[in-house]
């Protein structure tokens, strides 16, 4: 599919739909919500929702590569933050650490198969 650009942050009600749209050859994503602990389901369905009209995207799989890219973010961020110590790096892994968590509360459209012998 196209190259896909997020623009997260914060400043938008927590249930407004995502919204996406191309610049040419470009997808742009603002503020997507990847997760929610009361309602594990809207975040999948407003990023559905947001796709709704655009042709060539599967709005699942979307969803889930920027849910994996924003959890490989945060690992490595917590990986250089962890060797400092003290106030402000202390307050950024909390940070991390909770968005990690938040994140972690959305129901994947993706099916986890058992495996055979388990």
């Amino acid at each position: 599919g196209p190259p896909v650009l997020v623009h997260g942050g914060g400043g938008r009600h927590w249930v407004q739909p995502t919204r996406i749209q191309r610049k040419q050859e470009l997808l742009l994503v603002h503020q997507p919500l990847l997760g929610s602990m009361d309602h594990p389901r809207l975040p999948m369905r407003l990023f559905r929702n947001a796709c709704r009209g655009l042709s060539h995207v599967n709005g699942d799989e979307l969803f889930e590569q920027i849910h994996q890219a924003n959890a490989v973010a945060l690992v490595n961020l917590l990986k250089q933050l962890l060797p400092l110590q003290g106030g402000t790096a202390d307050l950024l892994c909390d940070g991390c650490l909770n968005q990690l968590e938040a994140n972690s509360n959305h129901v994947s459209s993706v099916a986890i198969k058992p495996e055979a012998n388990a």
